[in-house]
Formats: structure tokens, sequence, C-alpha cells
């Protein structure tokens, strides 16, 4: 994702120094001799051709049944397979991870028929999204995020108040609480437009208020400790800036303005 710049100006004096410099230039060349070139637009920033998001591992976790699938398959050969060699397997392309069963596990079957088992066998993953229940939350959270990270690549912002946001927003402020508790910290009030989140069972005793797009960002890593020093803050921010480290998450060493 590319940061933006703000290049909007604000209100101009039409009779100080920075008009008269502006009526001094004449299509694009400066007449006074005090600047000699017009000022460059700023470059474009080149997109993508394609994003490819590989969600596996990100919104599920899909391993444990392709493992599964493996000592079937090891099994109806009458081999031997350990979670030590599944996991050989990770990462690899198909027919890599088929090389290995075959010579690792006494599957005695071409490639190509490994694989075409693991396809077969593949389908048995597509029920399990049922097992999330109310976890399917942090599905919405992985895809929310991801739009936007993709969103800012390709430079299309957008559907920053979808209910999806405030799903999202549910989903992971309560982790935010939990690092704060857990660094010992004066609970807090989140403000976030017409929602606030705080801390179930105990009294807030300071207020963060946030736009909602922005304190989302910031909880799952996307902005730098400076844009979360700049938040409207009741107290002195310094002390929780460890608390947006949680999870997986970890601010940004550099600004990112979307």
């Amino acid at each position: 994702m590319a940061p933006t710049a703000d290049v909007g100006g604000g209100s101009h004096d039409t009779n100080g120094p920075t008009s008269r410099a502006a009526a001094s230039w004449r299509g694009g060349t400066r007449v006074d001799g005090d600047m000699t070139a017009a000022p460059k637009s700023p470059p474009r920033v080149a997109r993508p051709a394609a994003v490819l998001w590989d969600m596996d591992g990100t919104l599920v976790d899909t391993e444990p049944y392709w493992i599964e699938c493996e000592y079937e398959l090891v099994a109806e050969f009458g081999g031997h397979w350990s979670q030590e060699k599944a996991h050989s397997l990770v990462g690899n392309d198909l027919r890599v991870s088929a090389a290995i069963i075959r010579d690792q596990g006494g599957v005695d079957l071409p490639i190509d028929d490994i694989v075409a088992e693991w396809n077969e066998a593949a389908a048995q993953v597509e029920p399990m999204a049922k097992d999330f229940g109310p976890a399917g939350a942090q599905w919405v959270f992985d895809f929310s995020t991801h739009e936007h990270d993709i969103r800012g690549a390709l430079d299309a912002p957008g559907a920053r108040d979808a209910d999806t946001w405030w799903i999202s927003l549910e989903f992971i402020t309560p982790g935010f609480h939990a690092a704060v508790a857990e660094h010992r910290l004066p609970p807090l009030r989140i403000v976030t437009g017409p929602r606030i989140w705080a801390p179930e069972g105990v009294e807030p005793v300071e207020t963060l208020t946030a736009d909602p797009f922005e304190f989302g960002r910031a909880i799952s890593g996307r902005r730098s400790l400076d844009q979360i020093r700049a938040f409207d803050w009741s107290t002195d921010p310094e002390p929780y800036l460890a608390a947006f480290t949680f999870g997986p998450f970890t601010p940004r060493a550099a600004d990112l303005v979307e």
C-alpha cells in the first residue's frame, strides 16, 4: 500500500507575496527570474496489474483437514504417516507433496493419481465453515481488513462505513481491551462516532476518541505510533502504545495515510 499525501491548499491572501509570486507565472514559465522551472506534478503511483489473495491460513486453517486426508490415503495403502511428515508438505506444490507422500508414505500410485485423490478429498474441507459458529465475525474482520489493504494498493478507497466494519470492530476491540488490561493500564473507553466500546465488567477511567475506520486500522497494525498518538486522548497516550501490539498485530514503522 502506498501512503498518500495531502496536496490541498488553504485560503490565500490575494494581495500577499504568494499571490504576487503566482501571478508571475505565465504558461508554466517563471517570468521574473526567481525560479527557472514550473513545479512538477507528483509522480503517479504504479498500480499492480493484479492482486493475488491467498486466504488459506488468513481466514481459515485448512491444514488439519488436508492432513486428515493424507492419513486416510496412506492408511489405505498400508503405509505409515506422522505429523512431522504431514507438516513437511505444507506450502509445497501439490505434485511435490504427492511425491513425498508416495516415497515416504508408501502410497503406490502415480503422482497424478495422488493429486486427483486429493482434489476429490478437498471437497471435505468446504463444510468446515459451519464449525466456526460465532467466530464467523473473524471471517468478516479478515475480509474487511484485507479488502482495505487491497483498496489501498489500488488507490480505490471506499466502504469505510459499511456494516462489515462495525462487525470487525466488535470482533477486534475486545482483544485490544485485553491488551490494555495485561499492561495494567487504566481501563479505556473508546469512542468511535456513534459507537462506544468499553471493557466488560470494569468502569473506564480514560477515553480515546477516534474515527471508526482509523481506530480499526490502528489496532490491526495499519497505523504508526505517531498516528496513534494523534488520536484524541484524555490522558498521555504513551503508556497505552504498547497495547497496540497484541495477537499478530504491531504498529507500522512509518505513517500510512489511506
